[in-house]
């Protein structure tokens, strides 16, 4: 799989990183805007890999809560889903559990809404936010990733570890699939999938890369056989 990045290129600034203006756009509404030019633009480009045979499961894209509280949320997604070809099956929304806190039935509703168009629903972050167990046994959604909070420390930290035991038990109960976050050693990697986490991304795999680089990469790991059910990448516009 492939989650999509955004990255503002300034005129004079270079390269921006997200957190120094993504809370702007959400104080200012444009978060909607980047949001929607976001989602077509990865639907776009996924079309544009199985073209070259790059052969990938999903491309992942984050949703803030703003978007989520949009009455029109659903049937905008819709729309790019129609006019990209983009089979919904291949694309997964994230969203956080503070997202979700915000307007929770509203967003219950969106959330089933998608699921019924085919689209796949991850809980990003998932630990970090104020969701209580509650709200995680009546959530429609397909995927939790955990937070690397709870990955950095691996494996020498007691209490990580069980938290992970923890979240895989929860996992396959509900009927979550799982992705670990931030992977950067070989020794958390192996750690988690031991543990029971068969999905990992991070800096170990590859850093976020731009479109073109991103495709060489796949294509080249494709080739040399690696198995992409276990590791996943970030494809940067």
């Amino acid at each position: 799989g492939a989650e999509a990045l955004v990255r503002w290129q300034h005129p004079t600034k270079g390269l921006v990183m997200p957190g120094h203006f993504i809370e702007v756009a959400e104080e200012t509404g444009l978060i909607e805007a980047i949001g929607m030019w976001t989602l077509k633009r990865a639907c776009l480009d996924f079309k544009q890999w199985q073209s070259a045979d790059i052969n990938l499961d999903y491309v992942a894209v984050n949703v803030s809560g703003l978007q989520l509280q949009n009455p029109q949320f659903v049937l905008s997604v819709k729309e790019v889903l129609l006019t990209t070809g983009m089979d919904p099956r291949r694309l997964e929304l994230e969203v956080t559990e503070t997202a979700l806190i915000d307007d929770f039935e509203s967003s219950l509703e969106k959330l089933e809404e998608l699921r019924r168009l085919g689209v796949l629903i991850a809980i990003d972050d998932f630990g970090t936010g104020y969701a209580s167990l509650k709200y995680l046994k009546t959530l429609p959604a397909d995927k939790l990733k955990i937070d690397r909070l709870f990955v950095k420390d691996l494996p020498q930290s007691i209490r990580d570890k069980a938290i992970i035991s923890s979240v895989v038990t929860l996992s396959r109960e509900l009927g979550f699939s799982l992705l670990a976050e931030g992977i950067e050693t070989a020794e958390q990697a192996e750690f988690l999938l031991y543990a029971g986490v068969p999905t990992a991304q991070g800096f170990l795999y590859s850093k976020p890369l731009p479109l073109s680089e991103f495709m060489a990469f796949v294509a080249s790991s494709n080739e040399t056989g690696r198995d992409w059910n276990t590791r996943s990448a970030a494809a940067m516009p």
